[in-house]
């Protein structure tokens, strides 16, 4: 979680900017990488994001989801398991594609 809040971790942004990626672009779709791009926006997470907005009741944006995780205990859980997945996920790709 604290990688997604911060914008830190394995997105093409950051990697770009620390010089261990040659561009920013996304590992899974090749757009822009940036923090938000895999929980908000990257095609691969689709039916995942899909899944944990229809639970929460409604489309997370960047400007609400810290809103929607502090709204109750549901909400966090599964915000959490969602971005849990994805970057984990990603983070585990990254790490594995370097070795």
């Amino acid at each position: 979680m604290a990688h997604f809040l911060t914008g830190h971790g394995e997105n093409g942004r950051y990697l770009h900017k620390i010089g261990k990626r040659e561009d920013e672009s996304c590992v899974d779709c090749l757009l822009t990488d940036g923090k938000d791009h895999a929980v908000f926006e990257c095609p691969r997470w689709f039916e995942e994001r899909r899944e944990a907005f229809s639970k929460i009741g409604e489309v997370l944006t960047p400007d609400n989801i810290v809103q929607k995780m502090c709204q109750n205990e549901t909400n966090w859980r599964i915000i959490q398991r969602f971005v849990t997945l994805v970057i984990g996920t990603r983070e585990r790709t990254c790490i594995r594609d370097r070795g």
